[in-house]
């Protein structure tokens, strides 16, 4: 009988094996002072995973992960995959009651955290009486916990012999938490390659030079690290905290960047700062935005500053790690307001209530299925089935699309406002809103209305030293919108509530404004 091949799989960490024996002295990683070619971060990366199983870590294990933005961080989701453990991303902003949620609903053996980190584990670890092994990273002063380049010293380079399915999972992703407890998605090894083969659509090949700039622990910054060892390219990791845009735009300038995704707000920030236009970003080649609604003005502002650089728009969700649709920069002058074609990787439709196909140009909800969708919500059954109900993932995204196949999104499922037995959808009346001058950020939510049933609800940050009146926002909104969609009362605050990805956390606005 042959021997088994892991390379045969698409499993998770033997695409680093790969890539060290294509590229091995090609730059993969590069965090601050520290640059790893393919060669490097695999020898690490075995370590690593030889190390873990001398620790009593087996295949199928679930391995939390609590870090800010560095280079263990990468080792770790390689590492681990390799030997079959499945790698839980934590969010580095969640105190202590949230990460021992995660931790224990995930049912995590082994535990992985920054020193920063310190004080969490020493509040939490004795309500967690699974986790067997405590690894940090910069070594820890608590007893027990074991030193990362310790446990890495202690084992050698070669690839671990463990033979690992591409069926199998490889990460529960946690998403955003915009309506309650975060739910665990989990993904297979399958699900992760088979998101690499969406570079041919984003510009992306051996010659890229990728700027992350979102934390590690998202899926979508996973994504992009997999996507670069994929096609043999270099990612450029940028830290977690402390968003300069000056310091950003010298970077991107030094390293020669040719590739980078931005969040809405932080393009927002590059963009104002003082001769931006000045810094040599003549290497840039593609530009990403996403993770948030990017109003059109915003694109405008962005692709009129560095004209050589194509803009995508990316559109996803944490289960399906993370891209759906994208709209080319052919396209984004042609149809502004669309968030692109599905990709073909992802089989969509667009449902009613009843799981029928709506008509053309209707509004309905986006429905996904492929191999690209995840396998089920960790340890709840009952919202998996509700997802998978009809046999295709439900994203509680509204849509409609148009005869050529774009998407328009029109607003989440839950944040659809009824008013008077109108469906409005808050996108339409935000798309307006971003466009006033002296409108910096916006949100739009339904309150309870005792006539109305709901009633349009406009939450507004203005720019600084701008001022604004009700009455001058509901008039700009009757110009702009049929009467119905008009916001019936405007709240001014200095900030909007959002989660790690940008997404304004309406739930929240709901909960204080509607008291």
């Amino acid at each position: 009988m042959a021997k088994r091949d892991p390379i045969k799989q698409f499993a998770y960490g033997q695409l680093l094996t790969l890539r060290a024996r294509t590229h091995p002295n090609k730059e993969f990683i590069v965090f601050q002072d520290k640059r790893f070619t393919y060669a490097h971060l695999n020898d690490r990366a075995n370590r690593l995973a030889n190390s873990a199983m001398g620790l009593g870590i087996q295949k199928g294990d679930k391995v939390g992960i609590l870090s800010k933005n560095n280079m263990e961080m990468v080792e770790c989701y390689y590492g681990f995959t390799k030997i079959g453990a499945v790698v839980v991303p934590i969010n580095f902003r969640y105190v202590g009651r949230e990460v021992q949620y995660l931790v224990g609903q995930s049912d995590c053996k082994a535990f992985v955290y920054e020193k920063d980190y310190d004080g969490i584990v020493d509040e939490i670890r004795s309500d967690l009486p699974e986790v067997k092994r405590y690894i940090c990273i910069g070594g820890s002063d608590l007893e027990g916990v074991l030193d990362y380049e310790k446990v890495l010293e202690k084992a050698p380079p070669k690839e671990p012999d463990v033979y690992v399915q591409d069926d199998d999972p490889a990460f529960i992703n946690y998403t955003s938490g915009t309506t309650g407890n975060p739910k665990g998605a989990v993904r297979t090894h399958k699900n992760e390659f088979i998101a690499c083969t969406i570079y041919p659509f984003k510009g992306m090949d051996e010659n890229t030079r990728f700027l992350a700039s979102t934390p590690l622990y998202h899926s979508s910054a996973q994504q992009y690290i997999h996507n670069m060892c994929f096609v043999g390219a270099t990612a450029n990791i940028w830290p977690s905290t402390g968003m300069d845009p000056e310091e950003l735009l010298n970077y991107m300038e030094s390293e020669r960047i040719t590739y980078t995704w931005l969040v809405p707000s932080v393009w927002q920030m590059v963009l104002n700062v003082p001769k931006c236009e000045e810094y040599d970003l003549s290497s840039l080649k593609s530009m990403q935005t996403g993770g948030a609604i990017t109003p059109l003005s915003l694109k405008k502002r962005i692709m009129a500053q560095w004209p050589q650089a194509g803009l995508y728009d990316v559109f996803g969700m944490t289960e399906m790690n993370p891209e759906v649709s994208i709209l080319s920069p052919e396209d984004a002058f042609r149809k502004p307001e669309s968030i692109g074609k599905p990709l073909p990787i992802v089989y969509t439709q667009i449902w009613d209530d009843e799981c029928n196909n709506v008509p053309l140009g209707e509004v309905g909800e986006f429905v996904y299925w492929g191999p690209s969708t995840p396998l089920e919500y960790y340890k709840n059954p009952q919202a998996t089935e509700e997802a998978f109900r009809g046999g295709f993932f439900h994203s509680g995204d509204l849509v409609k699309q148009d005869k050529e196949g774009f998407i328009f999104l029109m607003g989440r499922k839950k944040d659809m406002i009824v008013s008077g037995g109108e469906n409005i959808y808050p996108s339409e009346i935000e798309e307006v809103l971003a466009d006033h001058p002296k409108i910096m950020d916006s949100a739009v939510i339904g309150l309870p209305d005792p006539k109305w049933g709901e009633s349009v609800t406009a939450v507004i940050v203005l720019r600084e030293k701008e001022s604004m009146t009700e009455k001058e926002l509901i008039d700009y909104c009757k110009e702009n919108l049929a009467s119905y969609k008009k916001p019936k009362s405007v709240k001014f605050v200095n900030e909007l509530p959002r989660n790690p990805s940008g997404k304004v956390l309406k739930y929240k606005l709901r909960d204080e404004l509607g008291e």
